[in-house]
């Protein structure tokens, strides 16, 4: 989260678990789309079985496939803030670097203020020309091998998804900003199980910022060098200065 805007939130996550259904009762579960889970977690009131979630403390339905888990009070506050965090930083970063993108390709600008109705498919490949997150990481479950390695439980692999979006196996020119481009799957929402939760909201604050600007501001231009922020997971800019031009 930016610093400026820590100050503003700081606490609020508190205050909003006040109102959050459950917390008064710790036995509410929160239920996880994903693939077959075999685990048993009585401890925590829900027994997993082949995917399919019962409650040790009464019936409940859940889909198969989906697992079952009440929030005690640490996860339920670190949800928040994941939320509050995730919804904030990677949104502003791909506006920014879609801003960057229009510039360098001013044809595709172009087109994109002549036809508002390829907005959709423009957003997508902001986030797969420039991704906001460049890499996920996650921990291997069970023992497997891909690509000549093998991996064990409890070792972490590197998802370098910037990397994944500019695949010319899977892209048509890959390294072209191609507003129009169809068949999109980038992987900067990541997939499966660990798909973005706040996707369609990105995607949504993305097509007003940008459908917005350019038909109040169709030649918005650069002002000034803009600057990108240091570092390598989150990819964006601190500042870019812009002339707004009708």
């Amino acid at each position: 989260m930016p610093a400026g805007q820590r100050g503003a939130q700081q606490g609020m996550p508190h205050r909003v678990l006040g109102a959050v259904p459950g917390e008064a009762e710790p036995g509410q579960p929160l239920v996880l789309g994903g693939r077959e889970q075999r685990e048993a977690r009585p401890d925590r009131g829900v027994a997993v079985r082949g995917g399919h979630a019962r409650s040790t403390h009464g019936p409940r339905a859940c889909p198969a496939g989906a697992l079952a888990l009440p929030l005690d009070r640490t996860e339920t506050i670190a949800t928040a803030l994941l939320l509050f965090g995730a919804g904030n930083t990677p949104t502003a970063n791909l506006i920014g670097n879609g801003l960057d993108a229009l510039f360098r390709f001013p044809e595709s600008r172009r087109r994109l203020t002549e036809d508002p109705g390829l907005l959709p498919a423009a957003v997508d490949e902001m986030l797969r020309f420039d991704s906001p997150s460049q890499f996920d990481v996650f921990t291997v479950l069970e023992p497997h091998s891909f690509a000549g390695t093998d991996l064990k439980p409890g070792q972490g692999v590197m998802m370098m998804l910037g990397v994944a979006n500019h695949d010319p196996e899977r892209f048509d020119d890959p390294d072209a900003f191609d507003v129009a481009r169809k068949e999109n799957g980038h992987l900067s929402f990541a997939a499966g199980i660990h798909h973005c939760l706040g996707a369609h909201l990105a995607r949504l604050q993305a097509e007003v910022v940008f459908g917005r600007l350019l038909a109040r501001f169709p030649k918005v231009e650069p002002a000034a060098q803009a600057v990108r922020h240091p570092g390598l997971g989150n990819r964006g800019f601190d500042s870019i200065p812009v002339n707004l031009a009708a």
